[in-house]
């Protein structure tokens, strides 16, 4: 049989199963952030709100989710991008002191 529109109870599963996975990926940033320096903590409460909103508005356009999710991910590959940087710095600074030490 089929039917339109939306089936509420998965919909309210789907929401809640979202909005905890938001929740970790806050976490997660929450510890990178802790860890990287000079990381602007702003991008997890912009990008992690937008995402939840668009949930708890129950908007439907699943075009929107799509980039939501993608903009998500594109925050969190840029603070590991800056992550590696900040590495790649700290790896370079500590070599040059324990070369002016010798």
């Amino acid at each position: 049989m089929l039917t339109s529109g939306i089936n509420q109870d998965n919909m309210s599963r789907l929401i809640s199963d979202i909005e905890e996975c938001c929740r970790k990926m806050d976490k997660t940033l929450q510890y990178i952030s802790n860890v990287v320096e000079n990381t602007e903590a702003t991008f997890r409460c912009d990008a992690g709100n937008q995402f939840r909103n668009h949930f708890r508005d129950l908007q439907t356009n699943y075009t929107t989710i799509h980039d939501n999710i993608l903009g998500y991910a594109s925050d969190l590959n840029m603070v590991v991008q800056r992550y590696q940087r900040n590495s790649e710095i700290n790896a370079a600074d500590m070599r040059r002191a324990s070369e002016e030490l010798l």
